[in-house]
């Protein structure tokens, strides 16, 4: 079974949970990696349905961090959203703007990345150079 398939029910569980508790940041949240999702899974419509909530839901929210995360892939999701629906003022001006920080992302899918035990981290931040 690919991730992909394993991921599904588990954001349709977390979504329904989100939706019974009234978390709208966890639910625009959710239909972000949704419409990420079934973009990868070539399920256009399903995508591009999931990307509209998370815009609407996104003017109340202002939720911008959870959009970029997809990466570059956000901007041709948000193209095609453009192209093949109709989105009210509020919602075209936050595809647009999302576009625009997309484009100015890095990219760092070659960095190199470290992690830090606890411990170290805990070390740096009592140092007393370390601001607060």
């Amino acid at each position: 079974m690919k991730q992909a398939d394993k991921a599904l029910p588990i954001l349709r569980q977390l979504q329904v949970e989100a939706e019974q508790h009234g978390l709208i940041m966890a639910l625009n949240r959710n239909h972000i990696l949704l419409a990420q999702l079934h973009w990868q899974r070539e399920e256009r419509q399903q995508a591009l349905d999931h990307l509209q909530l998370a815009l609407t839901l996104a003017s109340s929210t202002g939720a911008i961090g959870s959009f970029l995360r997809i990466g570059k892939l956000l901007i041709a999701m948000l193209k095609a959203l453009q192209h093949e629906r109709r989105l009210d003022e509020l919602e075209a001006q936050r595809a647009d703007r999302l576009i625009q920080l997309a484009q100015q992302q890095r990219d760092f899918s070659r960095a190199t990345r470290i992690t830090l035990d606890e411990a170290v981290i805990q070390d740096i931040i009592n140092r007393p150079t370390c601001p607060s």
